[in-house]
């Protein structure tokens, strides 16, 4: 299967690359990974009354690179619930330890103890 690769002019007259995923993506069968709810995420540590919290932000992580096959790609149906699975894949034994919450590539760690934090 392959999608549409085309250039379209920018306002600085420079060629940007864009793909149209719409055949591929009717085509795919869709991921029933579920995406967390953030209000879900918060409940969390809502309710352990941290005191202190470390986010990390994977800054650009979930499509960076220069056309790679191995980024994610904007607008390709299951991206996000790849990355997603990706991620809890990745940390599940800290997750399940529960002083970790992860929405795609955003992370926050938190706890009530400056020494164990």
């Amino acid at each position: 299967m392959a999608s549409l690769f085309f250039f379209v002019n920018k306002k600085s007259g420079d060629l940007r690359s864009c793909q149209d995923y719409r055949k591929l993506n009717d085509a795919t069968i869709k991921n029933a990974y579920p995406i967390p709810h953030v209000e879900y995420l918060s409940d969390h540590f809502a309710s352990a009354k941290p005191t202190i919290f470390t986010k990390l932000d994977l800054h650009a992580r979930y499509n960076n690179g220069l056309f790679e096959p191995t980024v994610m790609f904007f607008g390709m149906t299951n991206s996000l619930a790849t990355f997603q699975a990706m991620m809890d894949g990745v940390f599940v034994d800290l997750l399940l330890e529960g002083w970790l919450v992860i929405y795609f590539d955003n992370i926050l760690i938190y706890s009530t103890d400056p020494t164990e934090h």
